[in-house]
């Protein structure tokens, strides 16, 4: 899917402004992750997400609380190789897993936040999105 259709699939009144210079570099550095580039891109463009998409509802942090809410939800101690991006605005969280090498974005329970509870939804950015917006992000 084309970086336009994606964006089409977003509210646009509830875009943000881009992410600030150096935010995007600085979350990967604290994250010691590199972003998948579709997910990158859309921060270039949405400094996050709170809203409606589609059949789904999908809240995608800001590049500069990516670090802190992965630590807030002590992440690393529970999933190996998974760093969250955001929620559904309920008890689900969207993340990225890295444990299969290629990056994967994946559904996952807040409670309990398990690798057995991880659910793939899609290899790119455009995956995911095209996945929330089906409604299958729960």
């Amino acid at each position: 899917m084309a970086d336009s259709q994606i964006l089409a699939l977003f509210v646009a009144q509830s875009l943000n402004d881009p992410a600030p210079d150096g935010a995007v570099a600085d979350a990967e550095r604290e994250l010691r992750r590199s972003l998948p580039e579709g997910f990158r891109e859309f921060l270039a463009v949405s400094n996050g997400y709170d809203d409606a998409l589609g059949r789904g509802y999908l809240s995608l942090w800001p590049a500069g609380q990516l670090a802190l809410r992965n630590e807030g939800y002590e992440v690393a101690s529970k999933i190996d190789d998974v760093v969250l991006i955001g929620s559904n605005g309920g008890g689900t969280c969207y993340g990225i897993d890295w444990s299969g090498g290629a990056p994967q974005f994946v559904s996952v329970p807040f409670m309990p936040m398990q690798r057995s509870e991880l659910r793939v939804l899609g290899a790119s950015f455009g995956d995911f999105v095209e996945a929330i917006s089906r409604g299958d992000g729960w």
